[in-house]
This record gives C-alpha cells, structure tokens and sequence, in this order.
C-alpha cells in the first residue's frame, strides 16, 4: 500500500519536472526500503563508485574533445592528407567532409 503510494507520487512529481536523477534515487530508495534492506547501502555503493579513476578520465576527455573542435583539428588533418596523398589515384579525398 505505501508503495502504491509512494510510486503515484513519484509520477506526480516527474510529470511536474523533478530532475530525473532524483527521481531514479527516490524509486531506488522506496525500492531497498520495501525489501528490508539497510538505506546505508546507497551510501556506502555511492562511495566505491565515486572512488574509481576511470572517473576521473571522463572530464579529461571531455576537454581534450574541446580542445580539439575549438582549434579545427579535424580540418587541418583533412588538408594535411590531402597534401600527402592526394596525388595517388583513386583517393577522393575531395569528398571527405560532406556526408
């Protein structure tokens, strides 16, 4: 019954434009609650994953993904290969881009 409850107010909130993370923590809480388990748990699993170094990759790449669209790299890399290998037949290189 509480559940029931519980997941009609959730939809209440979500269709009135709750964040959608808050709303998968909420429906993970009820759901821990509603089999017994100790609410700790999320924050103890919160800890482990936010210790990991893969995290720490993510922005990383992020901004070397920036940095390369802000200084036009793909383009320089186009018209140094065409520089390259433009000359050998059956390359067309002229087309690279256009898709």
């Amino acid at each position: 019954m509480t559940v029931s409850i519980a997941a009609i107010l959730l939809a209440l909130i979500t269709f009135l434009g709750a964040p959608l993370f808050a709303i998968i923590l909420a429906v993970a809480i009820i759901g821990f609650y509603s089999l017994g388990i100790d609410l700790s748990v999320i924050a103890i699993e919160l800890y482990r994953i936010s210790e990991t170094p893969v995290l720490l990759a993510l922005p990383l790449f992020t901004f070397a993904g920036y940095m390369l669209s802000e200084s036009r790299t793909s383009e320089r890399l186009v018209r140094l290969s065409r520089v390259f290998l433009g000359w050998m037949p059956g390359l067309r290189l002229d087309y690279v881009g256009r898709f």
